[in-house]
């Protein structure tokens, strides 16, 4: 099913732009399942696993009205 232009709900691929709201995303699961303090990552590891020579994994990000809402992660 196409989506309808004024769809308030939108899924895209990750830019290399969205690296640092990646990172904001991780660190929110993180946070909520109080594992905080065992997340190794930055923002240059994700620029690399995502947007590298080689990248390692994929994202797409979830809008919802023009406004970041989720993401997923897959490799």
């Amino acid at each position: 099913m196409k989506p309808h232009k004024h769809d308030p709900l939108k899924i895209r691929p990750a830019k290399e732009t969205d690296v640092g709201l990646l990172a904001e995303f991780i660190r929110g699961i993180a946070e909520y399942e109080k594992l905080l303090d065992q997340v190794v990552t930055d923002e240059a590891i994700l620029r690399e696993s995502f947007f590298g020579s080689r990248p390692s994994a994929e994202a797409l990000i979830v809008e919802w009205e023009g406004k970041p809402a989720a993401f997923a992660v897959f490799f």
